[in-house]
């Protein structure tokens, strides 16, 4: 997400910069033809890396990890501070793993 946001502001100043100073901020970044690719280019991967973002659904996918893990410590440390049975122990792991099967796969 972050990908899309810089390139979208790199694109905006670019852009913007060539407006603003005219023909010699033109001839300093290698005139119109080369302005306007980079400027397609920057938008095109900020649009890519958004999409992908949202395809993927990693930010679900890394509070999911985070909650299994957490979940995960807390056995660990139930475990290591009480008498916790052994079927007990075993029945949260199974829960554990059933609601977050795609982190622990």
């Amino acid at each position: 997400m972050v990908i899309s946001i810089i390139c979208g502001a790199v694109a905006t100043v670019l852009a913007g910069g060539a407006v603003a100073g005219g023909d010699r901020a033109l001839d300093t970044l290698g005139g119109w033809r080369i302005l306007c690719s980079a400027v397609a280019l920057l938008t095109a991967a900020g649009t890519a890396t958004g999409a992908l973002h949202k395809t993927l659904q990693i930010t679900a996918r890394i509070s999911s990890a985070e909650k299994c893990i957490a979940r995960l410590r807390t056995l660990d440390a139930t475990i290591a501070v009480s008498d916790l049975p052994t079927d007990k122990a075993l029945e949260m792991f199974r829960n554990i793993s059933e609601e977050h099967a795609t982190c622990l796969a």
